[in-house]
């Protein structure tokens, strides 16, 4: 009677169930990760988690981590997309990044979802402005003044519009207002400089530098502007030392 090995009888079994067992507990592992992850959104609202990103976006922003930032703010409109706080700032990113056509995007969709979000529709008229689209530009003006007639935004809007369309004076009158509202908009004295330069009114734009540089010593482009000025006004001495304050005042000029 030939003899019956009965262990390779059960050998392959044996293999089988160890190879079901282990499939089962890789399949279990995963649903433990994968359950693991949502754990924490379990029971959270929408608005929350937008929120969590919206923050650690602005952590990113900080911090100069300006890709992580897209990041967190794409999430962000993920949990709510219509968040038009998060398109207006993924916009605001991807205008700095000189992606237009997206920002454009982003702008439009804050305002589709949110008419009366001024911010946005400053910086859609704003592009308008850049197309040589004055029509639409206008259009945008008109939504930013229908919900705040006083709203700085309204003013900075207007005067580039003013200026595009070769009234220089205008524009001028316009940012004067905003420095009406707050006259510590270093900004605003620097783009009523500009203007003023272009005019070549040379002693209008040096003073108007100056009360920049009054608000904040340390407006490295402020400097930048002067040492040009002076330059074009033929005093090359005080330019170049415009320059040297630039550089100490702001060495990544």
């Amino acid at each position: 009677m030939a003899q019956v090995d009965l262990d390779d009888d059960f050998e392959e079994p044996r293999k089988k169930s160890k190879r079901v067992v282990l499939a089962g507990a890789v399949v279990a592992a995963l649903v433990g990760a994968f359950v693991g992850v949502k754990y924490f959104d379990i029971g959270v609202s929408k608005e929350a988690k937008r929120d969590r990103h919206l923050t650690r976006a602005r952590e990113q922003i900080t911090a100069q981590k300006f890709n992580e930032a897209i990041v967190e703010l794409r999430n962000a409109i993920k949990a709510d997309p219509k968040s038009a706080e998060a398109h207006h700032e993924l916009g605001t990113l991807l205008l700095q990044k000189g992606d237009y056509k997206n920002a454009y995007a982003e702008f439009q969709r804050a305002v589709d979802m949110k008419p009366d979000f001024i911010p946005a529709r400053l910086q859609l008229g704003l592009l308008y402005v850049t197309a040589r689209d004055l029509t639409k530009a206008k259009a945008e003006l008109a939504g930013i003044r229908q919900t705040d007639k006083q709203a700085r935004e309204g003013n900075l809007l207007a005067a580039r519009i003013a200026f595009a369309d070769k009234d220089p004076n205008g524009a001028i009158r316009e940012l004067k207002e905003v420095l009406a509202k707050n006259p510590k908009e270093a900004a605003v004295h620097l783009d009523i400089a500009q203007i003023q330069t272009d005019q070549k009114d040379y002693k209008g734009a040096e003073a108007s530098i100056q009360k920049a540089l009054e608000i904040d010593p340390n407006l490295g482009n402020a400097r930048i502007a002067l040492s040009q000025l002076h330059k074009l006004m033929g005093e090359t001495e005080q330019s170049e030392k415009d320059l040297l304050k630039a550089a100490q005042t702001d060495p990544e000029l």
